[in-house]
């Protein structure tokens, strides 16, 4: 839940770039690297953020962020 929320953060300033600036940094909590008791959960969270960010970075947060059973919702992202 914290890396979902730290891209909606980001992602509601509308910035032109976004850095992730972690992979195994176990010691921090802040791990996308897969992982036995996470697997592959971070990576499989980033791809949609980042593929949808290029293009339509607006768009994202509506759909992605929408409430369960919201019209607007993609299902992308629970």
């Amino acid at each position: 839940a914290r890396y979902d929320y730290a891209w909606q953060a980001a992602l509601a300033s509308e910035p032109e770039w976004v850095l992730i600036s972690t992979w195994n940094e176990w010691f921090e909590d802040t791990g996308i690297a897969p992982s036995s008791v996470n697997g592959s959960l971070a990576l499989d969270q980033t791809g949609p953020y980042a593929t949808s960010f290029e293009s339509h970075p607006s768009e994202l947060l509506g759909s992605l962020f929408a409430p369960p059973g919201d019209a607007n919702a993609s299902g992308a992202c629970p």
